[in-house]
C-alpha cells in the first residue's frame, strides 16, 4: 500500500522555462511563489515504484534524498545514476553515492532550444535553461556509539544540504541554498496485533526548513520551502513492505 505524492515535476519546470523564454516579469509578491527545482524530480526505481512513500523506509542509497537519517543505518557503499531525455529538449540526470552515515549527489537539468522574442515578435538567439544541483547529507544513530544520546531508543537524526544554481539569460540566473533536518525511528523484530514484523519505522523530514531562497539577476526573488513530510512503514517477516507518506508544502 502506498500513497502517491503530488509532484509538479518536469512539466512545471518547462512552464518556468517558458516564462523565462518570453521574458514576462511576474508581479506576484515573492512570498506567494516557490522555487521549482530539479530536486522535485524524484529518483530511484524502488522509491518511485512505491509512489515516493520512502520517508520511513529510507534503507538504501536513496535515503540521501528521502530521509538522510536513514544513512546512519547503511552497512555498505551504494552507487546509482540516472539519465533521462524528454520532449527532445529536456535532459535530466544524477549521480549518487551513499555510504554509512554520509551521502553525496550531483544532478542537472537542461532545457535547450528556447527562444526569446522582443516586443515586435522578432526572435533572438536560442538559449538554454540549466539547473545544477548538489545534494549532501549525513545521518547519525543516537542510540549507539560514543555519542549515544538516547540509549534504548532506536532514533537517528539526519541533515541534508542542497545547493542549486540556475543558469540562463542573465536576468534569470541565481543560486539557492537550503538545510533540511530529519528523524528516523526504527524498531526491529516485533509483533503488531499478532502479526510478526521484521521492522516498524517512522520518519519525519522538514524539506528546506532553513533556506536562502533564490534572487535572480533581475532582482526577482522566490522562496524555497519550508515543507514537512511524515512517513510510516512496516516490513513483514517475508519482506513485503507497506508504506505511507503524508506531506504538506509551504
Amino acid at each position: 500500500m502506498t500513497a502517491r505524492r503530488c509532484r509538479r515535476g518536469l512539466p512545471a519546470l518547462l512552464a518556468l522555462a517558458f516564462t523565462l523564454a518570453i521574458g514576462l516579469p511576474l508581479p506576484i509578491p515573492a512570498r506567494a511563489q516557490s522555487l521549482i527545482s530539479l530536486f522535485e524530480l524524484e529518483g530511484g526505481a524502488r522509491p518511485l515504484a512505491m509512489g515516493g512513500a520512502f520517508t520511513a523506509l529510507a534503507d538504501d542509497g536513496h535515503a540521501l534524498f528521502y530521509n538522510p537519517a536513514g544513512l546512519a543505518q547503511l552497512r555498505e557503499l551504494h552507487l546509482s545514476s540516472v539519465f533521462e531525455s524528454r520532449f527532445a529538449r529536456a535532459t535530466q540526470g544524477a549521480l549518487t553515492m551513499a555510504l554509512p552515515r554520509l551521502g553525496l549527489q550531483l544532478g542537472f537539468l537542461t532545457i535547450g532550444g528556447l527562444v526569446r522574442r522582443d516586443e515586435q515578435g522578432v526572435p533572438g538567439e536560442p538559449f538554454s535553461y540549466d539547473q545544477l544541483g548538489l545534494l549532501a547529507g549525513g545521518g547519525l544513530a543516537l542510540d549507539r556509539g560514543p555519542l549515544a544520546f538516547t540509549p534504548g531508543l532506536p532514533l537517528a537524526v539526519g541533515l541534508q544540504l542542497k545547493v542549486l544554481n540556475v543558469s540562463t539569460l542573465p536576468p534569470g540566473r541565481g543560486t539557492a541554498f537550503s538545510l533540511t533536518p530529519s528523524l528516523l525511528w526504527t524498531k526491529e523484530r516485533l509483533r503488531l496485533g499478532g502479526l510478526p514484523l521484521k521492522s516498524l519505522r517512522l520518519g519525519l523530514i522538514a524539506p528546506n526548513l532553513l533556506s536562502s531562497g533564490i534572487a535572480y539577476g533581475s532582482g526577482h526573488r522566490e522562496g524555497w520551502g519550508p515543507g514537512v513530510r511524515l512517513g510510516a512503514a512496516a516490513v513483514l517477516a517475508g519482506g513485503l513492505a507497506l508504506a505511507l507518506d503524508v506531506e504538506g508544502d509551504g
